[in-house]
């Protein structure tokens, strides 16, 4: 077995891309080296900001090889064998041959044995052309098309460079490290130095040694700082994507901006600057964020921070003007804005959806009637709350960051004076978005929550926009688990034949074992989560 390395050094590839576009190239070399009888010891993947590299260990041979390929019966016509005939090399030898299945042609190709290093070249050409990029640009005059312009390829084959030209890039042995910390050209003899190269240069090949290291200094900046740095999984995994050599800087937010609902501040900080939030010790949002650079300064970072608290002072402005904007209209003036949203095109607007979401609250409080838990839930509470909880879908800040739906306008219902039952509900209502989110704490979110989901669900398979195997444009299946999650946290029972029962008798639907069907596969996937073995899981589940 001989070492194989290949970096390909591009322009920044987006973050979102990397983590799949790493094992998608250990894969599909993979595959490509077997299928060229190439003995394929080990092979891993690598991925930075700039760079996709691959290393292992491949035979240093193929071995000569016999391939069978069959062709057309043999009573096919002299058009068609003489189709197939020229679909063989020369050296190929023919035969008609009988078969269980009847007469067939086959053809006999005897392959010598090969240097890997010969076959590479077309291979590592081939996984490049087909690569499956989401998106993808052209640069130059090529017509060939990849994530970023592909500015460099480095390619070794048991220390010797392969040397070869890919869309008028010639292979070399030679990279460079950080793009400013360190440009200048290198050359590379193995992986074991490659590697060590790039580390002297402000290179993390490892993404997991990047996120080691990016934990560290979280830690030393809440020990220095006494302060706790709010865990982001998506957010922490989207800046390893960023940097090559992270660096944690900690910079103040402006005290003229922490009066902000707190997902006002966190949101902009997010989503726009990725910087994350803090917190103190006793769970209060800290007037500090942490950003990652992407490289180290003479002065510490200073001047990084000095310019993203100006950026973040900008940011938090706008959200502010949306704040103090969105206040001067109140949520029941904006329902009437509803009418002009498309909820979808064969059920209406969101103002129509308002009337079914009614309905269901209606219900849902009905069959819960005898549950503890909703005892202290107000009829006119849950008619107020429904009414508003989508009012917020026109405001300023909704429109600059969807992710505040329901809570902004939970803030705004608070501030008009509605009462905390309602203006929680409405801030519960879309909860849990995911499955580390919460669920609604308070009786009256979980009625808002369980009607929206539950219309949801219902009004979009009477119209047979159901999930497949593959797409789930309204994350339906996201909605039923989140059903699922309510009344698992709260423990309560729902009967979901009554349920559809009772709420087709109103509304003069045909209630469909479909949406049954599809609630009852949620429940077995959370089930079996749970470690209950499947075999419980479908004599509890199946319809008898």
């Amino acid at each position: 077995m001989k070492e194989y390395l290949l970096e390909l050094l591009n322009e920044e590839v987006p973050a979102r891309f990397q983590e799949d576009a790493t094992r998608m190239l250990k894969e599909r070399m993979e595959t490509a080296c077997l299928s060229a009888g190439i003995t394929v010891s080990f092979l891993e993947a690598y991925g930075t900001p700039r760079r996709l590299v691959l290393h292992g260990e491949l035979a240093e041979e193929i071995p000569a090889r016999t391939e069978e390929r069959r062709g057309p019966k043999g009573e096919a016509s002299e058009a068609i064998l003489q189709s197939f005939l020229a679909s063989l090399p020369a050296y190929a030898q023919t035969e008609k041959r009988e078969t269980p299945k009847g007469s067939y042609w086959f053809a006999l190709l005897s392959h010598p044995a090969r240097p890997t290093q010969e076959v590479l070249p077309d291979l590592i050409a081939q996984v490049l052309t087909q690569f499956p990029w989401p998106k993808t640009m052209r640069w130059g005059s090529s017509s060939f098309a990849w994530v970023r312009p592909l500015r460099n390829i480095l390619c070794l084959f048991a220390g010797v460079p392969l040397n070869f030209t890919f869309q008028g890039l010639q292979t070399t042995d030679e990279t460079v490290g950080h793009r400013f910390l360190a440009p200048e050209r290198f050359s590379v003899s193995d992986f074991s130095s490659y590697k060590a190269a790039l580390s002297q240069r402000f290179v993390l090949l490892d993404r997991a040694e990047r996120a080691e290291i990016l934990k560290k200094q979280f830690q030393i900046l809440e020990q220095r700082h006494n302060l706790i740095i709010v865990e982001d999984a998506a957010l922490f995994a989207e800046v390893l994507g960023l940097v090559e050599w992270p660096v944690a800087l900690l910079g103040k937010i402006d005290p003229q901006y922490q009066d902000l609902p707190e997902e006002l501040i966190i949101t902009p900080m997010r989503v726009h600057q990725r910087y994350f939030a803090t917190r103190h010790k006793d769970g209060t949002l800290a007037p500090f964020f942490i950003c990652v650079a992407g490289t180290k300064t003479a002065d510490g970072g200073k001047r990084i921070v000095q310019g993203n608290e100006m950026v973040l002072r900008a940011r938090l402005a706008d959200a502010r003007f949306f704040f103090e904007t969105d206040k001067k209209i109140p949520l029941e003036q904006r329902t009437q804005a509803l009418s002009q949203r498309i909820f979808h095109r064969r059920l209406g607007t969101v103002a129509e959806r308002l009337p079914r979401l009614q309905a269901w609250g209606c219900l849902l409080q009905d069959l819960f009637q005898e549950e503890a838990f909703f005892q202290e839930v107000r009829s006119q509470d849950r008619e107020r709350a429904i009414a508003l909880c989508k009012a917020d879908l026109g405001t300023e800040a909704v429109k600059e960051f969807p992710e505040l739906q329901g809570i902004m306008g939970g803030y705004y219902a608070a501030l008009q004076g509605e009462s905390p039952a309602v203006a929680t509900a409405i801030q519960e209502h879309y909860r849990p978005q995911g499955i580390k989110d919460a669920v609604p704490e308070t009786s009256l979110g979980v009625l808002l929550a369980l009607a929206d989901k539950w219309e949801m669900i219902w009004s979009l398979f009477q119209i047979e926009e159901r999930p497949t195997g593959s797409k789930d444009p309204f994350a339906l299946r996201r909605a039923a688990l989140g059903i699922i999650r309510i009344l698992e946290t709260h423990h309560l029972s729902l009967n979901l034949t009554s349920l559809f029962q009772q709420h087709t008798a109103s509304e003069k639907e045909t209630v469909t074992e479909t949406c049954l069907s599809f609630f009852r596969e949620r429940l077995k996937g959370r089930l079996k989560d749970m470690g209950i073995s499947i075999s419980v899981v479908s004599s509890l589940l199946e319809p008898q």
